[in-house]
């Protein structure tokens, strides 16, 4: 489950602060990984993702509808893996869901079927359009696999320099940067580069 939330009061952040400092560890990071089973990804990719066959596949049920074009398409502009609108075989969907307490703005999820990327209408409805096009951004983001910078230490630099940061900040992006692009190549080669099958 990966989310973009709202960091809101000095308590959060420095929860949020303390629980990242427990993996900062590169030892206790690959001890944590060994013990759920979970293979190392490289750079900041996630050991899953949505796409099947090189692509992902969209159905839409959601309100934030120029959003999430918004973010598809940045991630399209970027050339190697392709994402689709479907009409009968998705692979991710677009929704809204309604939680006025959570302070989350969205969430991937993976699904036994189509997995999910769900947009938090209660505070969806508070940011700017800016920041909706970058939460969609994000989250699509999550389904090709790209997971949140680590190091909690870094944390202003990613705030200023990845659309995968966790939560939104002041100095918000809306666009994949050039941390974020070398991951997606990292994960999802140019084609110059795909080795011949």
């Amino acid at each position: 489950l990966c989310e973009r939330r709202r960091v809101r009061s000095g308590h959060e952040r420095a929860e949020i602060l303390a629980s990242l400092a427990l993996v900062a560890s590169p030892v206790c990071f690959a001890l944590l990984m060994r013990l759920l089973g979970m293979r190392f990804a490289s750079a900041h990719s996630m050991d899953e993702d949505s796409t099947g066959g090189g692509e992902i596949r969209w159905e839409e049920y959601t309100r934030y509808d120029a959003e999430h074009r918004f973010g598809v398409d940045e991630w399209n502009a970027l050339g190697s893996a392709t994402i689709r609108r479907s009409q009968s075989d998705a692979n991710v969907e677009f929704r809204d869901y309604r939680d006025c307490g959570d302070g989350v703005l969205a969430r991937w999820m993976p699904g036994s079927g189509a997995d999910l990327i769900a947009f938090n209408i209660c505070e969806m409805d508070k940011i700017s359009a800016f920041d909706r096009r970058a939460t969609a951004v994000h989250e699509v983001g999550h389904a090709l696999g790209l997971s949140h910078p680590s190091g909690s230490r870094q944390s202003k630099y990613w705030c200023k320099n990845s659309v995968m940061y966790y939560s939104s900040c002041k100095a918000s992006l809306n666009t994949p940067q050039a941390h974020d692009r070398s991951d997606y190549y990292s994960l999802w080669p140019r084609k110059s580069e795909q080795q011949p099958s």
